[in-house]
């Protein structure tokens, strides 16, 4: 395998085909190369920086980096305001206290009562909710609500009989299909990125990636688009998800 092979899919795999390689011209491991970012364009990184250090997209992390920061220093209407944002004002926060975001925060579920979020950030970086509600992850109930919101037909865990597993052969199913537009939507959690213990046991992390992999690679080639959705841009679902499907004038939002 030459190296620049080797470099790509290994980045693709590392970042969960989150990037597009194509303009990568490879020399050697700390010679820059060009790395599109689906959602800020192009950037310049050495190969050993964006496969061995994980670096990504610059303006990506850095919006991150001024989120978090923004939230350390929310007070509570601030925090409240947010959440509802991203919660469509699903919970109570009548009697919460919010000390700082990488503190414990206590939310009133209308159904199931009082829950702990152990870092407040999370309720609204990556849509921790509460625990009782069970409805699949927090990401993909957040994008079922907007989809609801504005009256978008979907399918839920949308199978192809021909993209399936090379291990197991076992259907790969997407987390949502939207017929009219021919979309597919991934939300992917922080278990996409990174090992998580709730979640990964034994070769299982890498078994997802690859299936990831597969999955975008299936979309590509049979011409479905593919709305991947990292964690991290959970409080952009809507502009994201809206922008790509239809024409919207809210798309500037995207750039911020």
């Amino acid at each position: 395998m030459d190296r620049q092979k080797h470099f790509i899919d290994l980045a693709t795999k590392l970042h969960n085909s989150r990037y597009d390689y194509t303009k990568v011209i490879y020399h050697n491991a700390q010679t820059k190369v060009e790395i599109g970012c689906l959602i800020h364009g192009s950037f310049f990184q050495s190969p050993n920086n964006h496969t061995s250090k994980k670096q990504g997209c610059p303006l990506c992390e850095k919006e991150a980096k001024i989120i978090r920061n923004k939230n350390r220093g929310l007070t509570l209407a601030e925090f409240v305001e947010k959440a509802n944002q991203v919660h469509s004002n699903k919970y109570d926060y009548s009697q919460s206290v919010y000390i700082c975001s990488n503190k414990p925060i206590s939310i009133t579920c209308p159904d199931h009562g009082e829950f702990i979020v152990g870092r407040a950030e999370k309720h609204i970086l990556t849509g921790q909710q509460c625990p009782s509600c069970n409805v699949g992850s927090s990401g993909e109930e957040l994008i079922k609500r907007l989809l609801d919101k504005h009256n978008i037909v979907y399918e839920v865990q949308k199978k192809f009989n021909d993209c399936r597993s090379p291990l197991t052969n076992r259907i790969l199913s997407f987390d949502f299909y939207l017929p009219d537009y021919n979309t597919l939507i991934e939300f992917d959690g922080e278990h996409h990125f990174k090992p998580v213990k709730l979640f990964h046991v034994g070769d299982k992390f890498e078994r997802m990636i690859m299936h990831d992999a597969i999955k975008t690679a299936y979309a590509s080639q049979t011409g479905i688009i593919l709305i991947r959705i990292p964690y991290t841009r959970i409080q952009h679902l809507e502009n994201d998800i809206l922008c790509q499907v239809r024409d919207h004038d809210d798309c500037h939002d995207r750039k911020k």
